[in-house]
């Protein structure tokens, strides 16, 4: 019998009754598993290969561009565009660039059983919080912005781009081009922009921060 992800709460449950020696074997087991699903949970097929490449080529239809931290920061300074944060609000809390508006994209599972409560531990262990999609994001982001807005897209990945390479002929998808894709495909907004290198590459230009160093 081969032991799949479906199987890991009924696993979860037995854990306790386990010998030491297969505890730590069943415990490296599942850690596996709950990583791999922990990097697709709540993104769907929105991350297979095929899923990017029809995003990346909508993108560039649309004119959707990825900006250096410092294309990015000049047009900060120089007003007329927005920029929407797509990280966890407890990211952002902790540091952000001053006028940055945030919603998030994904936002942390919420615990509704104890082997939720089992499998966020094992996944904290290996340094990987897990999340879900935040399922109002488009309505929100709508809510707040009209059509016509400028904005300006960063997470905190610091490989995304719309840029071929020679080890990226395609680019790499992230999630703050997931969400310049879904923004664009749905609510038809035409003038989007993506931040390469994430948020500190905002930072590395010195643009003003929240909250403030020491304060």
């Amino acid at each position: 019998m081969q032991l799949t992800s479906s199987d890991v709460p009924l696993v979860l449950r037995f854990l306790p009754f386990l010998r030491p020696e297969f505890q730590v074997f069943t415990f490296g087991f599942l850690s596996f598993v709950l990583i791999n699903r922990a990097m697709k949970k709540g993104s769907g097929q929105l991350t297979t290969p095929q899923a990017w490449k029809a995003q990346r080529s909508l993108l560039l239809e649309r004119e959707v561009r990825s900006l250096n931290g410092y294309e990015a920061a000049t047009l900060m300074r120089n007003g007329g565009y927005t920029l929407l944060d797509v990280r966890k609000p407890e990211d952002f809390k902790a540091k952000h660039t001053r006028g940055a508006i945030n919603i998030p994209l994904f936002v942390s599972a919420e615990v509704r059983k104890p082997t939720q409560a089992l499998k966020g531990a094992i996944l904290s262990s290996q340094g990987i919080q897990a999340t879900e999609e935040n399922t109002t994001f488009r309505e929100d982001v709508a809510s707040q912005f009209p059509p016509s807005s400028k904005l300006m897209i960063v997470d905190d990945s610091i490989k995304g781009t719309l840029n071929r390479s020679v080890n990226r002929p395609l680019g790499q998808q992230s999630r703050a081009l997931i969400a310049a894709w879904m923004l664009t495909s749905t609510f038809s907004y035409d003038d989007v922009l993506h931040v390469e290198g994430g948020v500190e590459a905002m930072f590395a230009e010195g643009l003003p921060v929240e909250p403030r160093p020491g304060v």
